[in-house]
């Protein structure tokens, strides 16, 4: 049995190549169990059935298959036939959850609910850009705080809206009531709740971008920059550090 030090020293392509393996089996274990519950098959008639290789035309549409619908179970078979091929098309997909992830779409979809918009994805992608451009992140931790901030503020927009829409709607009424009866009715007991409930959203998320904005600028504070210019002058935090021999 291997040691501790010895799975810490294990390197990192080896470790994630048992982790892909056993997601695979995994995978391949769900298949054989759904084909006894829905054909009522034996255990070896289910494992016949499950390993069973793809025709060549299906294994080309795996290989097509866009990163994100891509499933366990296709690179199970892509690994039945090659397993170069299923650690080819694994790479694909981490390529592409990394540039999801620091194009900043991955921080923007969360915040879209059930539906995507065009309009939405490029409103959350525009606010990130804009506290990027002052912050000028220097690494993926960075670039994290950023989305965090634009998530934030995205949210504050959201129950701004909804605060406004309430109250003008309501203000509407009590001016047409005004208007025709000389008098108006008060706030229904449903929109104090509303404009309630948005207050306390826009307050919590404020606090929240406020919260990230100051690690962001710790960050920044105790861990300076160091760039190396040439050897004789080195930049720290933005000071000039003139070094001779």
């Amino acid at each position: 049995m291997p040691t501790g030090t010895e799975l810490l020293d294990k390197p990192q392509e080896d470790q994630e190549v048992e982790t892909l393996a056993r997601e695979l089996a995994t995978a391949f274990d769900t298949l054989v169990k759904s084909y006894r519950e829905s054909f009522r098959l034996s255990l070896e008639e289910a494992l016949a059935r499950s390993q069973t290789p793809l025709p060549e035309e299906s294994l080309k549409l795996v290989l097509q298959r866009s990163p994100n619908e891509t499933s366990w179970l296709d690179l199970n078979n892509l690994s039945a036939k090659n397993p170069h091929l299923a650690l080819r098309k694994w790479q694909e997909i981490k390529r592409a959850a990394l540039d999801e992830l620091q194009s900043g779409h991955r921080a923007a979809r969360a915040m879209e609910g059930v539906e995507s918009d065009c309009w939405q994805r490029a409103q959350f992608l525009a606010v990130r850009s804009d506290l990027a451009k002052g912050w000028q992140p220097r690494n993926g931790l960075e670039w994290q705080l950023i989305d965090a901030m634009a998530q934030a503020q995205t949210a504050m927009f959201f129950w701004m809206r909804q605060l406004v829409i309430v109250s003008s709607l309501r203000a509407a009424r009590q001016k047409r009531e005004l208007k025709e009866r000389g008098t108006y009715d008060l706030a229904q007991v449903s929109e104090f709740e509303t404009v309630n409930q948005a207050g306390a959203m826009i307050d919590r998320f404020n606090k929240i971008f406020l919260r990230t904005l100051r690690a962001l600028r710790d960050l920044r504070r105790y861990s300076p920059a160091v760039f190396v210019q040439n050897a004789g002058q080195v930049n720290v935090a933005g000071q000039q550090v003139n070094v001779t021999d």
